[in-house]
């Protein structure tokens, strides 16, 4: 009589839950699977019908800034003077998405300045139909922008 829990994360295609369903024990000691997706279909898919699909939210903008500054600054109230315009607008276009958020701030905290403009050619950067259409193309082009704003090291 063992139990298991597990949290597969970031599944794509039903086909990947279909290879790994079959390992699972199929008895009724209260085991666990969990699975996080942001394809709906495979969430139908891997819950079947005793399942229960949850649907996360995007982070609220207070959350959102305290991930924000907390990741460029080590702390959410060092926020430069000037700058809080132009933050409000990058985070505006993350859409509460933690994955985006951190992504940008990551490129922000490895700068060696704190520079406006830098900031400002982020806002800029990040096209402004992601404030309403975060798919998988627009997350995939921050992480390219990420990747192109690499420190030389």
């Amino acid at each position: 009589m063992r139990r298991y829990f597990i949290v597969v994360d970031d599944s794509w295609e039903m086909e990947a839950w279909d290879a790994i369903e079959c390992a699972f024990p199929q008895n009724n000691y209260c085991s666990r699977v969990m699975i996080t997706t942001r394809n709906e279909k495979v969430a139908k898919r891997c819950c079947g019908t005793s399942g229960i699909i949850h649907n996360m939210k995007p982070l609220s903008e207070p959350d959102s800034r305290k991930l924000f500054f907390t990741r460029i600054f080590g702390t959410q109230d060092d926020c430069p003077s000037g700058f809080e315009e132009v933050s409000c607008a990058i985070l505006k276009r993350c859409g509460g998405l933690p994955l985006a958020i951190i992504t940008i701030a990551g490129i922000l905290a490895s700068q060696q300045t704190q520079l406006k403009v830098a900031w400002e050619y982020i806002q800029t950067a990040l096209a402004p139909e992601l404030e309403s259409n975060i798919d998988y193309e627009n997350m995939m082009y921050i992480l390219d922008l990420s990747y192109k704003h690499l420190p030389l090291h």
